[in-house]
């Protein structure tokens, strides 16, 4: 995992071989059942050079977290963690319960 550095950036960019997809929506469940946000998907060899350049770029502004550093996080942001993970869920649970 790698995190830039300069600012806080909500795009997400994939990029497979020569197809890209673009845009703001996150895979999860929040924005897969509830939120309304797209991605533009494409196959176009020129834009796959300038994602490539724009990666480069990107992740050499970027600080990588490895599972270790991960692995040895402070307890209370553990802790913070699991208990939003938790609050994550119930929401989750009581929105789906509308139906």
């Amino acid at each position: 995992v790698f995190e830039y550095q300069p600012c806080f950036l909500h795009l997400k960019m994939v990029l497979i071989d020569d197809w890209v997809s673009i845009g703001s929506c996150n895979f999860d469940h929040w924005n897969l059942h509830f939120n309304l946000e797209a991605n533009l998907e494409a196959l176009d060899p020129g834009l796959t050079r300038d994602v490539v350049a724009s990666f480069e770029k990107d992740f050499a502004l970027s600080a990588e977290t490895t599972l270790e550093d991960w692995k040895a996080r402070p307890l209370w942001r553990r802790v913070k963690q699991r208990l939003w993970g938790w609050i994550d869920r119930l929401v989750v649970n009581m929105l789906d319960q509308r139906n």
